[in-house]
């Protein structure tokens, strides 16, 4: 949720207990008795610290001394402080921290009756709640017992002081990114340190559940017996009541779960089994400590997810070292940063994919122009093997790159490539003029009718599949925009028309090619005629990249000739064979069969 909000708190209302009642909320702080536990326990139980001789905060005319203080921990979910009034002859200690953890720490006489429906009403609104609790300590109690105090010694028996209500909005930029998720068909969960009723609030408001949506809260029951096993409930998150689930009828399919950092060790010691089915279904995980988080994160990429994390603080650092694929560190401290991962991410990976393409199709095309070039007893001279790799092949992978692999498509790509160069070259044999290179020569010969046709044919298809293979949206920027790629292209292009239609003999003769010159009209219609090759190329090729690219048809027709019955991701089958009813059922039939 810190990712989600501002990092600056408001200060809605305090909510002062006395005498195990609450008062009503309280908005002016300022109005509140300095000389009180409550604003004794909100002045010193904090990790404020003077930065350049200044302290940060509002200094008050009455001081208390802070003898030692035990910093927050998110295994404990709370901090304490030891303190010293100078008027007093004792010390005193306040704790503060997760109210259903200080709930366990304090007197259950000095806790008001109506706790657990005051907290509610608060967290369900997605209010930040803090409970705050003291403890005198005895005369004797010295500043060297201080030191050398355990926490455990000095957070129990407490007496309940009041609650602290918070006010976290969400960030201007948290819904539109939530929002591009949800519309990308990318998942998004919440994993928080904050209570589970007020990280429902705040995926309610952030649109990552729907607002109509159902929660559900999972809880195990508590055992005293370590062998028995616990039941499983459920409670509806808008209710604020515990009913079995077992009572429960769902027939919406607009539902979900969410679960706390207890129930998630209660659920991997007895329920590992029901771990599956759950994650795919929860949305809130609550008051998860940081290795709670790494094991969720462990648990998703196990049903083959692909997880990326999103997190400010340090918490959070060691869920991004078990995520296997990239780290990165924004300046940026928004969840927009993963939009802009995303696309990077996946725009490097086309990127390598096409370049790769291309230079794999690139030795086909040489491959298929020397095979068929040798059977007519001829080869490619030196400038023509220069122009392919220096001129031709060099450039184009240099600039397809600079824009910001599927086989079936790459096998296809290879066979149009030699379909359209045998069929240059049986063009050329049906030509009446044509002298093939007799058989029984015994040097290769370079000048002849059979290397012209293929290298001017294999430039052509140089260059086209590059323009192909540069793809543009969704994952990069429109190829329109990579102004050296088209600069060279244009370039390319128009030269190799110009040596497949009419070079000037000086270039025909460092190229090694037939000159047009001596042929007449017969070889110059020829030529022209030539240029359909190059076209058809153009357009089959384009056809096989546009219409068999990431198609849903194309799909399903390899999973219905290869019998494919199930997706092969854990999570996708576990979401295909079950929906949200049945497995309700199943857990209902479960927790009857425990009774």
């Amino acid at each position: 949720t810190g990712t989600l909000t501002h990092d600056g708190l408001i200060m809605n209302s305090v909510l002062p207990c006395v005498g195990a009642k609450f008062f009503e909320p309280v908005s002016n702080i300022s109005g509140l008795n300095v000389q009180s536990k409550f604003v004794q326990g909100m002045a010193t139980c904090h990790s404020l610290t003077t930065i350049d001789g200044k302290m940060n905060g509002d200094p008050s005319s009455y001081q208390i001394g802070i003898i030692r203080e035990f910093s927050f921990s998110s295994t404990a979910q709370c901090m304490s402080v030891i303190c010293k009034d100078l008027k007093k002859p004792n010390m005193f200690a306040f704790t503060k921290g997760a109210p259903e953890k200080l709930y366990n720490f304090c007197i259950p006489e000095t806790i008001p009756t109506d706790f657990q429906n005051r907290l509610s009403f608060y967290t369900t609104r997605g209010f930040r709640v803090i409970a705050l609790a003291y403890k005198e300590l005895p005369v004797k109690f010295k500043w060297t017992d201080a030191q050398a105090a355990e926490r455990d010694m000095i957070e129990h028996d407490l007496e309940f002081l009041g609650l602290l209500i918070l006010q976290n909005p969400l960030k201007s930029e948290t819904v539109p990114v939530l929002r591009q998720f949800r519309n990308a068909n990318i998942r998004t969960v919440m994993i928080t340190g904050d209570n589970i009723r007020t990280a429902i609030s705040v995926a309610r408001d952030c649109e990552m559940v729907d607002s109509t949506a159902t929660i559900y809260i999972l809880n195990v029951t508590e055992v005293n017996n370590i062998n028995e096993k616990p039941n499983i409930v459920m409670e509806k998150a808008d209710s604020g009541v515990q009913p079995d689930f077992t009572a429960i009828h769902i027939y919406d399919t607009n539902s979900y779960f969410a679960i706390d950092g207890k129930t998630w060790t209660n659920l991997k010691l007895y329920y590992e089994d029901l771990i599956p089915s759950l994650l795919v279904r929860t949305t809130v995980f609550a008051r998860f400590q940081p290795d709670q988080k790494t094991q969720l994160v462990t648990s998703f990429q196990d049903l083959d997810y692909i997880v990326s994390m999103v997190g400010d603080g340090a918490n959070d650092c060691g869920v991004s070292i078990c995520i296997n694929f990239f780290k990165f560190i924004y300046t940026n401290v928004a969840i927009s940063c993963i939009i802009w991962l995303i696309l990077e991410g996946r725009c490097s990976l086309v990127t390598s994919f096409s370049i790769f393409k291309y230079m794999a199709l690139y030795s086909m095309i040489q491959f298929v122009t020397i095979l068929i070039i040798y059977t007519c007893h001829s080869m490619l001279g030196n400038f023509q093997f220069l122009f392919i790799d220096l001129i031709i092949t060099t450039t184009l992978a240099v600039t397809m790159g600079r824009q910001g692999y599927k086989m079936l498509q790459t096998t296809l790509q290879i066979f149009a490539i030699a379909a359209f160069q045998v069929g240059a070259l049986y063009y050329l044999y049906q030509q009446d003029w044509f002298q093939p290179i007799p058989s029984d020569v015994s040097d290769e010969i370079i000048l002849s009718w059979e290397n012209t046709v293929l290298f001017t044919v294999s430039c052509f298809q140089y260059v086209i599949l590059a323009w192909h293979f540069t793809k543009g949206k969704p994952y990069r920027m429109n190829v329109f925009t990579n102004f050296w790629f088209l600069l060279n292209v244009l370039c390319l292009m128009v030269i190799v028309t110009w040596m497949a239609l009419y070079p000037c003999k000086r270039i025909a003769e460092i190229m090694e090619l037939i000159d047009f010159a001596e042929g007449g009209f017969h070889h110059k219609n020829f030529r022209c005629l030539l240029l359909l090759f190059p076209i058809g190329q153009f357009i089959v090729a384009g056809a096989i990249e546009t219409f068999m690219h990431e198609r849903t048809w194309l799909k399903r027709l390899f999973q219905c000739i290869f019998c494919k019955k199930q997706p092969k991701n854990k999570y996708k089958r576990l979401l295909q064979n079950q929906n949200f009813e049945d497995y309700l059922a199943s857990l209902r039939e479960l927790s009857n069969s425990l009774r």
